[in-house]
């Protein structure tokens, strides 16, 4: 087990102290992802807490996405901080109820930036998982679940091969969002066929590496998935 030496907390909150703590001793390489914490009892006894108080902190800790928490095992850093983003982007989105055209506003700045760094950046894995998508998509024209399905897993795969991990874990936070809007447009009928051309023109511009023709194909099928909104009055015309 990693050692590591966490401080006394200050007398707030007893979450609030616990996370100052833990982002102390991430910023500081005490500890990193998969690192163990010591048990209850050694935590405690170096934070200063009791170790009901201490227990309460580590389950909302657990809770947000930041540890991994099993009963007789202990608590373990999470492998990754894609649970950090999508808790509290959920409950925004739930509280919030932002409007169909702000969503597709916000995932179209996204998609076209992250689609000209999928060009530069992509591997040949990224190649093979999107142009499968691509397949499942051409079988399924009329399939909307599967053909949906097929459509976010595409976009998903160019925002790992973007290359940027920030906006691959906004881009997963609103996946179901952006899915559930997708799904909401099929009630207007819109030729799937178009959408197909769309991501095959976007698909055969990452393969050749061509960044400004990966953005202009994005932007064209934002353009044409604005169009299936407003033909299914989720958001008003603009053209």
């Amino acid at each position: 087990m990693l050692k590591i030496q966490p401080r006394p907390v200050a007398k707030v909150t007893v979450v609030d102290g616990v996370i100052d703590e833990l982002k102390h001793l991430l910023s500081s390489s005490q500890m990193g992802a998969g690192t163990r914490l010591p048990s209850e009892r050694q935590l405690a006894q170096d934070m200063q807490v009791s170790r009901p108080m201490l227990r309460e902190a580590l389950r909302t800790l657990s809770l947000m996405g930041l540890l991994n928490t099993r009963h007789g095992s202990g608590s373990v850093v999470a492998d990754s901080g894609a649970d950090l983003f999508k808790v509290p982007m959920e409950l925004m989105l739930a509280l919030e109820k932002p409007a169909v055209s702000d969503l597709h506003e916000t995932r179209e700045l996204l998609e076209v930036f992250l689609v000209g760094r999928a060009a530069a950046n992509r591997s040949a894995q990224h190649v093979r998982d999107m142009k499968a998508c691509l397949v499942q998509m051409a079988e399924r024209l009329d399939d909307e679940a599967s053909f949906t399905a097929a459509d976010l897993r595409f976009h998903a795969i160019i925002a790992d091969a973007a290359d940027n991990v920030i906006l691959k874990h906004i881009m997963n936070t609103l996946r179901d969002s952006v899915g559930e809007m997708v799904e909401r447009s099929w009630s207007a009928e819109p030729d799937p066929k178009v959408s197909y051309a769309d991501h095959k023109r976007v698909f055969e511009a990452i393969v050749a590496r061509d960044a400004k023709a990966a953005r202009r194909a994005m932007a064209r099928h934002m353009l044409n998935n604005f169009d299936e909104l407003a033909a299914a009055k989720l958001v008003p015309s603009r053209r």
